[in-house]
């Protein structure tokens, strides 16, 4: 248990306002929020007051470090583990409007290893893995009056590798889903012939999934490092009817091209003794992406988009430096052509410290 680590907080969050109170009242002697304030002012009245607790507690532990495996299972004693529970109660007063929401997020809960490699027997082509995996759950209840008038949960599962490729590639790849659930309550009052009905209707108002996947490669050519990356993104969500609310795939291609040279040089300044070091180093990062979005509710939501930037950092000493930037981008919307329309951006500074 040496490597469990634990903390836990109570946080206290309370505001209270007020109308009408006399300027002789002294007040400052009273500032326990969580009791109304008596005034000799009789139209003195409470306009509104929050009253909000926070627990929270957080957990980290290496479960299996103390059993110092060595070989093909050492990665076992990498695993990390963490968890977090945090629980809000919020209760609200607005001239007389009493309300409550209680929220919480639990499980919160994570779970990693490295060297993944060494069990998997495939060393020979990758090197510094690292996997992670984290489901959370978050609900939230609203209540009016003590009764429960809506009710919302969101639950998350990613997961995430990381790798070396025969020492030349650094890849990535990620792939999560989560899912909203929203529901409201109406309370209506009916009459009969003698006596009052109430009937208590539910209301699903938003039921999402959505999907992310994600792959990217970064290596090295020289002095340059290219770095091409696909992201995918899937939403589909309903009301209670059911209708389709939302059913949309975004694809996005892009790629990342940085160059950092140095190249430090000494110049004589002429008919002088003065010699001036100079750092002569050029770093620039650029960025091509394409995104496409399909959407099969929304018509008009079927775009395709280009963009391209680039800027450049030219250091020439530790005194003056110029920097160039420059984005273009060109929007297309498959549906309606009017909706088309294109950007371009040019900035340059130039910096000189004394």
């Amino acid at each position: 248990l040496n490597t469990l680590s634990i903390n836990s907080s109570y946080d206290i969050s309370d505001g209270d306002s007020y109308d009408k109170v006399g300027k002789q009242e002294y007040i400052y002697n009273r500032l326990w929020i969580r009791k109304s304030l008596a005034f000799n002012n009789i139209e003195a009245k409470m306009k509104s007051q929050t009253i909000s607790d926070t627990y929270r507690t957080n957990a980290r532990w290496l479960p299996f470090e103390f059993l110092k495996l060595n070989g093909r299972l050492s990665p076992i004693n990498t695993i990390t583990t963490s968890s977090a529970f945090s629980k809000t109660d919020t209760k609200r007063d607005e001239t007389g409007t009493k309300s409550r929401t209680v929220s919480r997020n639990w499980p919160d809960i994570s779970a990693g290893i490295s060297e993944t490699e060494k069990i998997l027997f495939i060393d020979k082509y990758l090197s510094d893995t690292q996997a992670s995996i984290k489901h959370s759950k978050r609900t939230a209840h609203n209540f009016t009056f003590g009764r429960e008038i809506s009710f919302s949960r969101a639950i998350s599962n990613s997961y995430d590798y990381r790798f070396n490729l025969i020492r030349k590639f650094d890849c990535y790849t990620s792939y999560s889903v989560s899912t909203e659930f929203n529901l409201t309550t109406d309370y209506n009052i009916g009459t009969s012939t003698a006596t009052s009905i109430e009937t208590i209707q539910e209301k699903v108002t938003g039921d999402l999934k959505s999907q992310n996947a994600a792959f990217q490669v970064g290596f090295r050519v020289g002095d340059w490092r290219f770095t091409p990356r696909y992201d995918w993104r899937k939403d589909f969500s309903v009301d209670g009817t059911p209708s389709i609310l939302q059913d949309s795939v975004n694809h996005s291609y892009s790629m990342g091209i940085n160059y950092d040279v140095s190249k430090p040089i000494t110049w004589k300044i002429p008919f002088t003794s003065t010699i001036l070091d100079l750092k002569n180093r050029l770093t620039t990062t650029s960025n091509i992406k394409y995104s496409k979005i399909i959407d099969n509710k929304v018509a008009n939501n079927n775009t395709d988009a280009y963009s391209l930037s680039l800027s450049a950092d030219y250091t020439i000493s530790d005194n003056l430096k110029v920097d160039i930037g420059s984005a273009s981008s060109l929007y297309k919307n498959r549906s309606n052509k009017l909706d088309d329309y294109y950007t371009i951006e040019v900035s340059a500074a130039l910096s000189i410290a004394f």
